[in-house]
């Protein structure tokens, strides 16, 4: 557990005090020296700010107790999440979720493809159809 205020996500600075909380909540979870030994090689006005904030991580450390969870709760859940039938999208809702430049490519691959076995479809009912028709005009020519 590190306290680490949003500011200094941000500018990746740290003081005096942070530095103070830090190791006053390394020692919580791991038992070290108190915050008296700590505070010993601060000026007067940081041990009286980092006080405060000790006082408050040791009453959150008091309050908010590691909890583990049954094992036959996790192991119940556990083959529930496996077994769940995890529905599994179609090709359009897979394109949807793409970035709009990908949503452009497949799109024009998925419409070549479908010019392709369109094109196809009609160059075979062409072929059978002049095929059929050449046989009727032979029959009647015949007859």
């Amino acid at each position: 557990m590190l306290f680490l205020p949003l500011s200094l996500l941000q500018t990746r600075k740290r003081n005096s005090v942070t530095e103070l909380v830090n190791a006053h909540a390394r020692a919580l979870q791991q038992g070290g020296p108190g915050p008296e030994a700590q505070l010993a090689f601060c000026d007067e006005a940081t041990a009286t700010e980092a006080r405060e904030l000790f006082a408050l991580a040791e009453r959150l450390n008091r309050a908010l107790t590691p909890v583990a969870p049954d094992e036959h709760f996790v192991r119940d859940l556990y083959e529930r999440l496996r077994s769940a039938e995890v529905p599994v999208p179609s090709l359009a809702e897979r394109i949807r979720r793409l970035p709009p430049r990908k949503q452009w490519a497949a799109a024009g691959i998925g419409g070549a493809a479908t010019l392709t076995v369109t094109a196809g479809v009609v160059w075979i009912a062409w072929r059978s159809e002049s095929r059929l028709l050449g046989l009727l005009r032979r029959r009647f020519e015949a007859a």
